[in-house]
């Protein structure tokens, strides 16, 4: 795989957002709590946060890697 280094734990993050995306899209199926309902409201901003962590980590790299520095 060469030198591309992952983040487990962004990963493992964004995994537990997806799965509660998928608990938020079943509107009560796959949960009787309410607590649990109120957590999964904020599944999509986890997401979308994660998403954009991981993006501009993405780039960080590339810009890095071109202009021949190390990413910070």
């Amino acid at each position: 795989m060469g030198d591309d280094h992952r983040l487990v734990w962004i990963d493992c993050a964004k995994f537990a957002a997806i799965v509660a995306v998928m608990i938020d899209h079943t509107k009560g199926i796959l949960y009787a709590d309410m607590d649990v309902a109120i957590a999964s409201d904020y599944s999509v901003s986890l997401f979308i946060l994660l998403a954009g962590i991981t993006s501009y980590l993405s780039a960080e790299k590339y810009v890095c890697k071109n202009a021949g520095a190390e990413p910070s």
